[in-house]
């Protein structure tokens, strides 16, 4: 399986390899696609679980002070309510961006000679006789 990496940063490659192969081009857009969401929903959860870290020092502050804590403790929870709805977003993304990478051929030697149509292709050896 490809790495992620390089769908990032050379999706053009694995683009023309697949279309070497006649396979659809269209599943690397896919792994594309549900990897940035992917990406964003993690950033998502990353400035929720700041804020929520945020309102837990001032709990803690406000308690010690001995002051009404229950609005925070209210915001809190629906942060993290809002967090587990994310990370379960965020596992779906995942999954199907790896269902859709193994999809995906490894990268084609530039040796490997390609024809127009796939029945054309050239047979450069064969193994044992044919029946």
């Amino acid at each position: 399986m490809l790495d992620i990496k390089l769908f990032r940063e050379n999706s053009e490659l694995i683009k023309k390899s697949e279309k070497n192969r006649f396979k659809d081009v269209s599943v690397v857009d896919k792994v594309i696609e549900y990897d940035r969401r992917w990406r964003e929903k993690l950033e998502e959860i990353q400035k929720l679980k700041h804020k929520k870290n945020k309102i837990s020092e001032e709990i803690g502050k406000l308690k010690r002070e001995k002051k009404e804590t229950e609005d925070l403790i209210i915001n809190a929870s629906k942060i993290d309510d809002e967090i587990s709805k994310l990370e379960r977003e965020v596992q779906f993304l995942k999954e199907e961006r790896e269902n859709y990478r193994y999809k995906i051929g490894n990268i084609l030697d530039q040796s490997v000679p390609v024809a127009p149509t796939e029945e054309d292709n050239i047979i450069v050896r064969t193994f044992g006789e044919l029946k």
